[in-house]
């Protein structure tokens, strides 16, 4: 199965080296950013908000762990806060009468999680208590950190409409000094170096983490407007991750299934991450028909038949705002057409022409072949190029429609009767649209249309592949979701 807590993991680490982002000239760098942190602090000590503290050592070369761009900075966890401390259990605990069943939340490690808090085993306590242990109080934006025991290192992220509550003596509470950074610094607490830094830092019988210890960590800085960039793609490739776990949770026991709902996911957009840079389905929608009505002047290709427009009740799912719903012959060069069905005097025992016979499973099979003895004018008809897309047309009733990409030398072979042929406009990803032919919603919809045919051998027609729907993203997202899935797909298989 997919390891996704290592692939969190990677890019975590990406992420704190700055390289998952672009480091932009209109962002400030990470210097003014501190100086700016050091300036409000001092102004808060000024006021009497928060005490003075010891001044930290700064960070030397030696020190930094590795490399970071130009625009960053290395600096102290402590010099970005106003509050790093513990909090305290109440007397007795669980034992005594100080947990209600109503009042403020009162947080252990049991529920403090990376991905927020855990409200399974939660506890509560009197106001009168809360407000007796002042410096044990969370509030908004804070984050919390688990310093002792088997869960170590784990951090959640304080909501922002959050009222008040406190903690016991195995968690931190982390303050920023600027709230804006809380994201990023959550984050970077959860990356390898940091995590790495807790744990080798730990001391004593249930390995503890200190609030002078977490003071002293490391951090990188970036630029505030680099560190929401770093933020937001952390959390679209968490997105996709927390699909392929879902899926992983319901499908563990049979991975046929499982890669069947990779599929389905991946042309819903649950996959991959919608970039702004991509621009729109709709901008490639509109180069394509200026590119086919420029073909069909120079008589290239002939021009189709005109399509039924989409309605709402025949979209299968919902897809991502810069994508659109088309019909698969919108977006073809080569129109669906049917092979070549060889007459019994055609068959020759030596080579003459190649001519597939039906796949079975959805993959091309340059092995299964007959030979047969064709004129020159028909094979020109028939002859297959790279990037062409075979259509089962007809089969048993499960593998009707199943589908594969051409990729074995221009005019090396010809397609039977039994198969169809289209290509689709070079500015659309034929691997994509492979895939969405491979989709659970496409599969069905063959099926169906094939109902009306013969049990032994249904078929399908060219005008139920013309009419079929096609969620169709920008270019370059096409071309993540088939990276994507030809990595998750292959690590099923390993």
């Amino acid at each position: 199965m997919i390891d996704t807590q290592a692939i969190r993991s990677k890019i975590l680490d990406l992420a704190m080296r700055g390289q998952l982002t672009e480091q932009l000239p209109a962002d400030d760098s990470a210097e003014e950013l501190y100086q700016r942190i050091q300036k409000e602090k001092e102004a808060l000590i000024a006021k009497k908000k928060i005490k003075k503290e010891k001044i930290l050592p700064s960070v030397t070369k030696d020190e930094e762990p590795y490399s970071i761009p130009e625009t960053w900075k290395w600096v102290r966890l402590g010099d970005l806060t106003t509050k790093i401390s513990s909090g305290s259990t109440p007397t007795g605990g669980r034992k005594s009468d100080v947990y209600v069943l109503e009042g403020y939340p009162f947080f252990r490690e049991q529920n403090i999680y990376n991905d927020g808090i855990h409200r399974k085993g939660l506890v509560f306590i009197t106001e009168e208590l809360l407000n007796s242990r002042k410096n044990s109080v969370v509030i908004a934006k804070d984050i919390l950190l688990n310093i002792t025991g088997g869960s170590i290192g784990r951090c959640a992220l304080i909501p922002d409409n959050f009222s008040k509550g406190s903690i016991n003596q195995h968690i931190l509470i982390i303050r920023m000094v600027e709230p804006a950074l809380r994201r990023y610094i959550h984050r970077c607490i959860c990356a390898p170096f940091a995590q790495s830094y807790i744990k080798n830092k730990a001391v004593g019988d249930k390995d503890g983490f200190s609030g002078g210890r977490c003071k002293k960590m490391l951090i990188p800085l970036p630029p505030l407007e680099e560190q929401k960039r770093i933020v937001e793609k952390i959390h679209q490739a968490f997105s996709v991750l927390d699909t392929i776990d879902e899926l992983q949770k319901q499908y563990t026991a049979n991975l046929s299934a499982l890669k069947s709902k990779l599929i389905d996911a991946a042309i819903q957009g649950k996959l991959t991450e919608q970039l702004p840079e991509d621009g729109t389905a709709e901008e490639l929608y509109q180069q394509i028909q200026v590119e086919k009505q420029e073909l069909i002047t120079a008589k290239k290709i002939k021009k189709g038949r005109a399509l039924p427009e989409i309605t709402k009740d025949e979209i299968p799912f919902e897809i991502p705002a810069n994508w659109k719903w088309v019909r698969l012959s919108e977006i073809l060069l080569v129109q669906p057409s049917n092979g070549y069905s060889p007459k019994g005097v055609e068959y020759e025992t030596q080579f003459k022409n190649l001519t597939l016979t039906a796949t079975t499973n959805g993959y091309f099979k340059p092995e299964a072949y007959k030979y047969v003895d064709i004129t020159t004018e028909v094979a020109e008809k028939y002859y297959l190029t790279n990037g062409d897309i075979l259509i089962q047309r007809s089969n048993s009733r499960e593998l009707v429609g199943t589908s594969c990409i051409y990729k074995h030398g221009n005019r090396a072979y010809i397609y039977p009767d039994l198969m169809m042929r289209i290509h689709t406009m070079p500015c659309i990803s034929v691997e994509y649209i492979d895939t969405v032919l491979k989709s659970t919603i496409v599969r069905n919809y063959y099926r169906q249309a094939a109902s009306g045919s013969s049990e032994s051998m249904p078929k399908i027609n060219q005008k139920t592949v013309q009419n079929t729907l096609v969620p169709i993203p920008p270019l370059n997202e096409q071309k993540r979701i088939v990276m994507r899935l030809d990595v998750v797909l292959k690590e099923i298989e390993a």
